[in-house]
């Protein structure tokens, strides 16, 4: 089993619950840090982000943390739970604080090919 290595903008926390004593697994995502990352890595610049933009950004650091979670006691196959990831609320990156674009349907999975080299 390997390891848990999550990106610098992500932590991981257990929360017990009265229930028969399960846990959930809730991976806090800070906006602050994982959108600026992502952006650099698709070479998006601040002015050019619209809501496609946000929803392409917001699935591809999803994808990031799952890839971390491979091979991990925290991997859904292995813990037997789906991970909660929560992004913290951060009013700067509300989708809603974007202007809308033409563009439709968001394939962050392509985006993320392109910079990871795969698709989890």
């Amino acid at each position: 089993m390997s390891e848990l290595q999550l990106p610098s903008y992500a932590s991981v926390r257990e929360t017990p619950h009265t229930l028969a004593g399960k846990v959930s697994i809730h991976i806090d995502i800070d906006p602050d840090l994982a959108y600026p990352h992502w952006m650099e890595l698709l070479g998006i610049k601040e002015s050019d982000l619209n809501q496609y933009w946000m929803e392409v950004l917001y699935a591809c650091v999803k994808l990031d943390v799952q890839v971390a979670l491979l091979g991990t006691e925290f991997h859904p196959n292995v813990a037997r739970k789906a991970a909660e990831f929560k992004f913290l609320n951060r009013p700067r990156w509300r989708i809603q604080a974007f202007p809308p674009s033409d563009q439709r349907s968001p394939d962050a999975r392509q985006h993320f090919r392109k910079v990871k080299g795969f698709v989890p």
